[in-house]
């Protein structure tokens, strides 16, 4: 089982878990530092100052080292620094960068089953809005996104969100279609994110991306599920000309099966690391307000652990 808020890695922990549960106790100590000492005991590791058998703590050494990779796959979008002896919230770090990159540890460390929502505000919904924005960043200044699945302003039917869509995206007269034998019991159909850069000849063959968002750490069998082609034959009349690619992003931060996971997705795939890469340098207010509350929310209910 993977680690969750409130425990400590398992002997099987990966170094992920493990730099994430490091991560997360830097957080909570007032000072903002958290020592490899305090890593070892709180994992049950023994520490002999006389015998000092690194082969004994290579877990928590390696961690550190995931710690150093987070810094650089993130483009230097990531809030904390380590040396041998501890980790410390970095003095020179953006506040929005440290909201963030908080609110995407925590939401991939929190059961996100029972407890997405926090202060009345659904973590999964700050996710997918996060996720738009920062996909708007990566493909560019004339890239158009919005929030598709769970996390839509719009409380409307799953046939209305696919209409809206196909008319947004101007693609031609594109109609929404029932399959045949459909229950029409839909939410969002695995579709979260859309994303497409218009022509200004306003002309059908425009780039699109389908993205899916998941949060929390039970999201690797899902990660096929979102076929943009397959969505597209089946609720799109006629078939758009272009296919959208598919685009995967978790909150996640992780090392392991990574090309087994790539191709799975037969798309992009953004982790942690790759959503901070491209976090914009401008974040709406009142979402970096939400996430801000829904982090100390958080926090505060794992306090005393």
């Amino acid at each position: 089982m993977s680690y969750k808020l409130g425990q400590i890695p398992s002997c099987n922990a990966t170094q992920s878990e493990i730099a994430d549960f490091i991560e997360y106790q830097c957080l909570k100590s007032e000072e903002n530092v958290y020592s490899s000492v305090s890593g070892k005991s709180a994992m049950g590791i023994s520490y002999d100052e006389d015998n000092k058998d690194e082969d004994e703590f290579s877990e928590v050494y390696e961690a550190l080292a995931v710690i150093d990779d987070r810094y650089a796959f993130s483009g230097g979008h990531y809030p904390f620094i380590a040396d041998v002896n501890s980790v410390r919230v970095r003095d020179d770090i953006d506040s929005k960068v440290k909201d963030v990159y908080t609110f995407l540890l925590l939401a991939t460390r929190e059961n996100m089953s029972s407890g997405k929502n926090a202060e009345d505000i659904d973590g999964t919904v700050l996710f997918e809005k996060l996720c738009a924005s920062v996909l708007r960043n990566y493909f560019g200044k004339s890239c158009r996104s919005f929030v598709f699945g769970t996390g839509s302003d719009d409380n409307v039917s799953f046939a209305c969100k696919v209409q809206k869509m196909l008319d947004m995206l101007g693609e031609g007269k594109l109609m929404y279609r029932m399959p045949d034998n459909d229950t029409n019991h839909h939410k969002d159909g695995t579709l979260d994110v859309v994303v497409f850069i218009p022509f200004a000849d306003s002309r059908k063959g425009q780039f699109i991306a389908f993205g899916q968002c998941k949060t929390g750490t039970n999201w690797r069998s899902s990660v096929s599920q979102l076929n943009p082609k397959v969505f597209c034959e089946s609720f799109c009349n006629p078939v758009p000309g272009f296919t959208p690619i598919a685009v995967f992003m978790v909150t996640e931060a992780f090392a392991e099966n990574w090309e087994y996971l790539l191709r799975s997705t037969n798309g992009l795939l953004f982790d942690r690391s790759r959503i901070m890469q491209y976090l914009p340098s401008e974040i709406e207010d009142s979402l970096l307000e939400q996430i801000r509350k829904w982090n100390a929310a958080v926090m505060c209910k794992y306090s005393n652990d």
